[in-house]
């Protein structure tokens, strides 16, 4: 098992693993995949460019293959903040601790960016988020909205102090 970020040339991977996440685990995301799938080559080359600087995207590769996915964000709204986002393991991988490893990851580049707190929004319906975010020292903030897609849910924050 190997982590590692991704680069400027792999647009490419970084759409694919957006359209496997959101076709895996569509409860988690707003997006749907073929919301995603419909996105210009351009889209992705831009998405790729951030999620390299000022973001970074973090992938778990299990025998050379991507098996997970994670974002760590600069947080546009309180610029000493980060954010996680887009948090993904393969169904059939799950279980494995990996999730911990992609989110310990992010946490790692939130403490060497300085910030002092990171955020993220929960989807309330799925408890195996909610564990592997409280198991890793996050808790819940007071703040709660509604996603409206195509299959709506609410999501919860929660951040981690550094």
């Amino acid at each position: 098992m190997k982590i590692r970020s991704i680069n400027r040339e792999e647009h490419a991977l970084v759409r694919e693993l957006r359209i496997a996440a959101l076709r895996d685990a569509p409860e988690s995301f707003a997006e749907s995949a073929d919301e995603a799938s419909a996105r210009p080559i351009s889209y992705w080359i831009e998405q790729t460019e951030s999620l390299v600087d000022p973001h970074i995207m973090f992938l778990v590769e299990v025998d050379g293959k991507p098996r997970g996915t994670i974002y760590g964000l600069v947080d546009q709204q309180h610029k000493a903040s980060g954010r996680v986002g887009g948090l993904w393991v393969d169904s059939a991988y799950r279980g494995q601790g990996i999730g911990y490893l992609l989110l310990n990851a992010v946490i790692q580049w939130a403490r060497s960016k300085k910030f002092s707190t990171i955020r993220l929004w929960v989807p309330i319906e799925v408890p195996a988020a909610k564990a592997l975010y409280l198991k890793s020292g996050f808790e819940f903030t007071n703040n709660v909205k509604h996603v409206e897609s195509a299959t709506p849910f609410d999501i919860r924050e929660m951040q981690l102090l550094l």
